[in-house]
């Protein structure tokens, strides 16, 4: 196998084609791991970071491909997975049982012994990905330190016989969503449907940032979806994913009226609910937990088994029945510095140039 390093965004636009069709038949890539995620964010968030992407090629195939940007720690030039805290797991695509293999473990190892970093950081992990397992094995004069991530991400685990919403959800919150279903069949219809463009799917944001403000606007807090850039990245996205077959918006309906927004991807069995949100005038209605239902049932119909709620412990995610998922990160340090490349200075020298002395930042 062979390693190869892309550090322009030429290089990495060249390659979208082939990173596509990897993360396609990559059985547990993450949405957050797609081009059409991490190139409107490397555009809006990342475009004044250094790119470190790693490809892996084996007989003219891409076997695996990892976003890395340049990042700067207290011990120097860092490697950090791109996408930053708009994605909740950070992934890479691979070939299914390429991961598993020696030769793509010691092509990667070969690449990141040849160069300059001293800390390579893999964050939001998710327990059973493959990147967790690769991290802790690149071997050689390197240092692996895992720990746990705050918050978890509850996922919901349909067992085999479950075919209907009823045979996935808890006995007693089944009851109640019950009520709730018939209470809003009452008030003059209840529906729940797919966006069928990215037309759709960007009025239905629309829609979701709306509900979003006035929610938050009700706590007095701006809300995660106030700031024009995270708006437009999210415009930049939608139509993308969408082209993709892995967007998933979903619009609520009761009594005809736009009552609530889900705003998730679907992917190899797979369902990750990102954000939704509803109208506060039909609260009493429960729309945020019937949107949320109705997207888990189309999606159970098409044979989805596993609900990935992502991070955060908001009660509602465990009426449905999830259960804490971990994430990790796992920061692999150089035990010295690369060949050629010197230390950076102590703090207060007068040679100090900023770069080696920085203190710790995320991206």
């Amino acid at each position: 196998m062979r390693a190869t390093w892309i550090e322009d965004d030429a290089g990495l636009r060249a390659i979208v084609p082939r990173w596509t069709a990897l993360c396609d038949r990559s059985r547990d890539c993450a949405p957050f791991a797609r081009p059409e995620w991490l190139l409107p964010w490397r555009d809006i968030f990342g475009a004044g970071c250094p790119l470190r992407v790693l490809a892996v090629e084996e007989a003219g195939e891409l076997r695996a491909l990892l976003p890395w940007i340049e990042a700067t720690s207290e011990l120097g030039r860092s490697l950090a997975l791109m996408g930053g805290e708009l994605s909740d797991h950070h992934d890479a695509p691979v070939d299914e049982g390429a991961g598993q293999t020696d030769g793509l473990a010691a092509a990667i190892a070969r690449a990141l012994g040849d160069g300059d970093w001293r800390r390579v950081t893999f964050d939001r992990l998710r327990e059973d990905g493959w990147l967790r397992g690769l991290a802790r094995r690149l071997g050689g004069d390197t240092r692996a330190d895992e720990v746990v991530d705050e918050p978890p991400c509850p996922t919901l685990v349909a067992p085999p016989q479950a075919q209907t919403l009823a045979d996935l959800l808890p006995d007693g919150f089944a009851h109640r969503l019950g009520r709730a279903t018939r209470k809003a069949q009452r008030s003059g219809g209840l529906a729940v449907r797919l966006a069928a463009s990215a037309e759709e799917a960007l009025f239905l944001f629309q829609a979701l940032s709306a509900f979003h403000a006035a929610r938050w606007q009700a706590r007095g807090e701006p809300g995660v979806l106030a700031h024009p850039d995270v708006q437009r990245f999210h415009a930049r996205v939608i139509p993308g994913l969408q082209r993709a077959g892995v967007l998933r918006m979903f619009a609520l309906e009761v009594g005809g009226a736009l009552a609530g927004v889900v705003y998730g991807f679907s992917a190899h069995g797979r369902f990750s609910f990102y954000l939704g949100g509803f109208d506060l005038a039909r609260d009493s209605a429960s729309p945020g937990v019937l949107a949320i239902a109705g997207a888990i049932a189309h999606e159970l119909r098409a044979g989805v088994r596993v609900f990935d709620f992502l991070r955060g412990r908001e009660a509602y995610k465990y009426r449905f029945g999830a259960r804490d998922a971990a994430c990790y990160t796992v920061r692999v340090e150089r035990a010295r510095e690369p060949r050629g490349v010197a230390p950076p200075p102590p703090p207060g020298d007068d040679a100090q140039s900023g770069a080696g002395a920085s203190s710790s930042s995320r991206v």
